[in-house]
């Protein structure tokens, strides 16, 4: 079992208890790719606040709703409020790299 903090942008823990399942390898950045989009619940080809949210708690962040607002932040370059799955995309995958997170497979 895998404990995650991530208490800034650049800063992820991570502690392993042993006896546990070892800790997921860092996710690459086509599998964060495809992970977010399956977030697109409705098919529109943008992330809102509330997809993002849902993405970042299935990630196990301590506090989504921070985390989707920090990701919305990085990538939403035209600041319409959405990440536009096909121009901004990258900079919400990167965000998250930073950040070390897994994705199960």
């Amino acid at each position: 079992m895998a404990v995650h903090f991530h208490f800034m942008d650049n800063v992820a823990l991570t502690f392993h208890i042993s006896g546990r399942n070892p800790p997921l390898p860092p996710a690459t950045e086509a599998e964060l790719r495809q992970f977010f989009m399956q977030f697109d619940v409705n098919k529109d080809k943008q992330l809102c606040k509330e997809e993002l949210k849902r993405a970042f708690n299935s990630l196990g962040a301590v506090i989504p709703g921070y985390r989707a607002r920090r990701g919305l932040g990085l990538a939403d370059a035209d600041g319409d409020g959405k990440v536009d799955v096909v121009n901004e995309l990258d900079h919400l995958v990167r965000y998250a790299l930073r950040l070390g997170y897994s994705v199960k497979n």
